[in-house]
This record gives C-alpha cells, sequence and structure tokens, in this order.
C-alpha cells in the first residue's frame, strides 16, 4: 500500500558525537549512517521519501542551491545520492531551525494520507516494528515505537541528591518511527508549532488525538555519542560478500545477504536448495548470528551465540567486545568487564578494545584500573581525543593533578569542543 509518506529527518550536527562530519554521514561499516537507515525501509511501499537535510549538504551532493531538490537520474554523479536514490529516496528537502521545523518543510512536500517519520541517527529499527506502526497508525490515526521503561527512576534536585522514586509503572521511552495522518499533523503544527516539543507526537498530545504505542526493542537506540558509535560498529559486524541461490522457478537472486538480518523467502517464493553436507558451525558463523540477535534487542540469545563463537575460536577478540556491550545492555556490569579485559588481551594491539575496557572501568569508578587501560591505549594511538579526556579524569580522582593537567590539554589540543564537556566536571576545575 502507498498511504504512506515517508520523512527520515537527517539534520544532526554531529556535536555530541565530537566530530566535523555531520552525524547522519558517519560512517558505519564504510557506509554512512543516513544510507544504513534508508536501506531499512528499502523493501516498503511508500508514497514517496523525504530526506529532510541542511541546506549546506543538499548542495554539497546535488550541486543545487534549493530547498528542494527532486532526485533523478542527473544527480548519478554522486555516489551517495545515487545509492539512496536506488533505495527508494525521491528527494531531499532542506530542513529548518528546529527539528520540529524540519519534520514541516517534509511533511509540505508529502501526498500521503499518513506520514511516517523517522530519525536517520536509528539505523537498526526492525521491519516488523516499522509495519506494526503503520497498521496501527490505520486503526487508531496514530502510533509511535516506544519501549517500557525498566530502570528505577530517581527524582534528583540541583545539589545531586535523590527527592523521590518516579512510578515507571506507565512510563514509556519515546523511539521512531513515528506516524499519524498527515492533515493533523499540518493542523497540529499551524496551531501549536510555535511551542517546543520533544518529539513529533507532543504535537498531536497538544491536539487531543488519541496515539498509539508500539513495542520496540533496545535495538533500535539512537547513534548520539562517540560510545554509540563504536557500538553501532559491533552490531554492523562484518559483511559477508553477496551470495545467490537458485530459484525452483529457473531464475537467480543475487540480492546481499545481510550481517544483521537473514532474509527469509516470501511466501510467494518457492526456493529448491539440496541442503549440504553437515559441517561444524565456524566461529564466524556463531558471530554473525549473535550480531543478528543484538541488532534486534535479544542479548540472551546473542550471549549463547558468542559462547559458542568463542569455544571455536578462544581469542576471538571481537566476540568478547560484542559480548561485553550485550552484559552491559542488560545490566551484568561485573561480567562486561570482564568480557571487555579478554578482548583487550585477546588482541592487545589495538587501540580501542583497551578504550573500551577503560571507558567501563571508569564508569565503575575503578580510576587507577581505568588510568592504566587508557594509558595502554595511548600507547598505541596517542591522537585519540576522548582517551587523553578520560585519563584526566581518572588521574584527577586520583589525585593525580599534573598528569591530568597534561592529558586535558592535550584532549583540548586534538578537539576543541570537549572545553564545554570539560565544565561540567568539578574534578576538571584548575587544570
Amino acid at each position: 500500500m502507498t498511504d504512506f509518506s515517508l520523512i527520515i529527518v537527517a539534520g544532526g550536527s554531529g556535536t555530541r558525537m565530537q566530530s566535523a562530519t555531520k552525524k547522519p554521514f558517519l560512517e558505519i561499516g564504510g557506509r554512512p549512517m543516513l544510507e544504513h537507515t534508508c536501506r531499512a525501509f528499502s523493501g516498503i511501499q511508500f508514497a514517496e521519501t523525504t530526506v529532510v537535510l541542511p541546506p549546506d549538504e543538499i548542495k554539497r551532493m546535488t550541486n543545487q542551491d534549493a530547498a528542494i531538490v527532486e532526485l533523478s537520474a542527473t544527480h548519478a554523479g554522486n555516489e551517495l545520492v545515487e545509492s539512496l536514490r536506488e533505495l527508494g529516496v525521491t528527494r531531499f528537502v532542506a530542513g529548518g531551525k528546529r527539528r520540529q521545523d524540519s519534520v514541516l518543510n517534509g511533511l509540505k512536500t508529502c501526498r500521503g494520507e499518513f506520514a511516517l517519520i523517522h530519525d536517520a541517527a536509528r539505523p537498526f529499527v526492525r521491519r516488523d516494528h516499522i509495519e506494526a506502526v503503520m497498521a496501527r497508525t490505520r486503526d487508531v490515526g496514530a502510533a509511535i515505537l516506544a519501549t517500557p521503561v525498566r530502570d528505577t527512576l530517581k527524582r534528583v534536585d540541583a545539589k545531586g541528591h535523590i527527592n523521590g522514586t518516579v512510578d515507571r509503572a506507565q512510563l514509556w521511552a519515546a523511539q521512531t518511527p513515528q506516524a499519524t495522518r498527515r492533515k493533523d499533523w499540518l493542523a497540529a503544527f499551524e496551531k501549536f508549532g510555535t511551542q517546543d516539543v520533544t518529539d513529533d507526537a507532543a504535537l498531536i498530545e497538544l491536539m487531543g488525538l488519541p496515539c498509539a504505542v508500539v513495542t520496540g526493542d533496545a535495538g533500535n537506540f539512537k547513534v548520539t555519542t562517540p560510545d554509540d558509535l563504536v557500538m553501532a560498529e559491533r552490531l554492523m559486524g562484518p559483511r559477508p560478500r553477496a551470495t545467490s541461490m537458485r530459484l525452483s522457478s529457473g531464475g537467480r537472486s543475487t540480492r546481499p545477504q545481510s550481517a544483521i538480518f537473514r532474509e527469509l523467502p516470501s511466501a510467494d517464493t518457492i526456493i529448491n536448495v539440496s541442503p549440504p553436507a553437515a559441517a561444524a558451525r565456524t566461529a564466524h558463523e556463531s558471530y554473525l548470528d549473535a550480531v543478528d540477535a543484538t541488532r534486534m534487542g535479544d542479548f540472551s540469545s546473542a550471549l549463547i551465540f558468542l559462547t559458542e563463537a568463542l569455544e571455536a575460536k578462544p581469542n576471538f577478540a571481537e566476540a568478547y567486545s560484542l559480548m561485553a556491550g550485550c552484559y552491559d545492555q542488560i545490566g551484568d556490569h561485573d561480567r562486561a568487564l570482564r568480557s571487555s579485559e579478554q578482548a583487550a588481551k585477546a588482541e592487545p594491539g589495538k587501540a580501542q578494545w583497551w578504550v573500551n575496557y577503560a571507558f567501563l572501568l571508569l564508569g565503575a569508578r575503578r580510576w587507577a584500573d581505568s588510568e592504566t587501560a587508557y594509558a595502554k591505549a595511548l600507547a598505541l594511538e596517542d591522537k585519540h581525543a576522548s582517551a587523553h579526556f578520560n585519563i584526566a579524569l581518572a588521574q584527577a580522582n586520583l589525585g593525580k593533578k599534573a598528569d591530568a593537567a597534561k592529558h586535558l590539554k592535550r584532549a583540548l589540543e586534538l578537539r576543541a569542543d570537549l572545553r564545554d564537556e570539560a565544565k561540567k566536571f568539578e574534578v576538571l576545575k584548575g587544570l
């Protein structure tokens, strides 16, 4: 059905990512995040797909100084534009000052009865969740993807003191996609558009219209910080080469397999494949199954697959690193630390494993151990700004002010925007 228009909002600046590259264009697995996000929607029929971008990015990619650019074969000179067009993107639209202004700009160009809005920084959204939001929207009029809040929430005053526990029974963490009738959103913008809202569904709430919740999962996280980008790289995992299989009709399918989702044949396609002789699963195959499970938020299954991978390949650093991420997601921080340490020991010459381990140690307030791990990372890669910044935090907490000042200075030389971050830490003041 083509009653939905898709709008992907890609206006993130990348400030919290500590990168000069705008967030939608940061690479995951060697390709821009925006491309991965568009691919998540490519198998679903939409009336059109609009990507909202900063005006300067539209000009850079299309060589056109326009607020709306309809994509066509004339833009084939830009590899990313051509790839997005093949994934179903029909136009670029210039964003506004606020996120909600960008959404409105996109809505004004669409024609579908319903509009589905998604953040470009959520590249791991599942197709079944997308379709569930669309189906619920048709029934109710509006729906969003969200997850129930599982952590205990504390109300904290300006001094950092707890003054109450929040009842989480009816609390959900909103995600995207979010959808409603396009005319209702346009009416909401006209009436309440001057108010700042934190998500698109808030305007529907202000209109008093019903909006349903569809249960999502933790895999649909928003890539916001450098640590999120590391997790995204882990989830993407190594990509296998394209494979093909012969269909019963005699044709061939050459669609690349995904390291994240193993696509099943559709109900109307019959595949006649002779089963190969039984063979032991390789560590790489088990690892890819773990990546699949992690993307779908099934961390328990992922841990089983990772254990299997490590039985086949005991020094598999990537498997240990992903295992640490899974344990961290389910709140088992001790096992997360041990797994991250094993990754560093399995491949001691890779700085990132030491950075990951040091970061978990820092979160556990194990200042001396964190300092040691960051020192090993920096011995391998001295230009790692966040490592210099975090070792300064560890050393400042250990009372090593001279060493902390040296590393903080180096961090700011490498990345000046960390200066504002440093102001948030009392222990770094005066260094």
